[in-house]
C-alpha cells in the first residue's frame, strides 16, 4: 500500500509540476504577444464639441415645442438659431386655430420658452434674436425631429 501512495504522490507531483509549468509558459507567451504587438489602436472619437452639444439641446427644445402644438403633426420647423449666452430662435410653422398654417417665433433663452402669444415677447425676442447672427442649425434639427417622429420616440 505504502508503494502505491509513493507512486501516487510522484505522479501528482509530476502532474503539478506540469501544471505550472504550463501556466508560467501561457503568461510568458501572452506577455510577449502583448510587447511585441505594439500597433496603435484606433483612434479615439472626437470630443463633442459645445455646437453639437446645444444642437441636441435645441432638437430637444424643438420636440417640447411640437408637443405644446394643437396639432403637433402639423409643426415644421423654418430656422433654429443657436445664439451666444445658450440662447435659441426658432420660426416655424403649424396649423392655426382656423385651420390654416402660420409662421410663428419662439425663443429658448436658456431657462424658459418665450413665445409670441405671451406678453413681453418682443422685448425678449429683440434681445435674443433681433438682428444678431446665429449658427444655424436648422437641418440637423428638422432631421432629429423627422427620425424621431418616424421612430415614434416623440410621444
Amino acid at each position: 500500500m505504502a508503494t502505491i501512495l509513493q507512486k501516487l504522490g510522484q505522479t501528482l507531483g509530476k502532474v503539478v509540476l506540469g501544471l505550472v509549468v504550463v501556466g508560467v509558459s501561457v503568461a510568458l507567451i501572452g506577455w510577449v504577444v502583448r510587447t511585441v504587438d505594439n500597433r496603435p489602436g484606433p483612434p479615439p472619437p472626437p470630443p463633442e464639441t459645445h455646437v453639437h452639444m446645444r444642437m441636441r439641446a435645441a432638437a430637444g427644445q424643438a420636440m417640447l415645442l411640437r408637443k405644446s402644438m394643437r396639432d403637433p403633426e402639423s409643426f415644421e420647423v423654418v430656422s433654429v438659431l443657436l445664439m451666444p449666452a445658450d440662447a435659441i430662435c426658432y420660426e416655424y410653422r403649424a396649423t392655426n386655430g382656423f385651420g390654416g398654417k402660420s409662421v410663428e417665433l419662439a425663443v429658448w433663452d436658456g431657462k424658459a420658452f418665450h413665445s409670441q402669444s405671451e406678453a413681453g415677447f418682443t422685448r425678449a425676442y429683440n434681445r435674443t434674436c433681433g438682428d444678431k447672427l446665429g449658427t444655424d442649425v436648422t437641418g440637423d434639427v428638422a432631421g432629429i425631429l423627422r427620425y424621431t417622429k418616424w421612430m415614434g420616440s416623440d410621444k
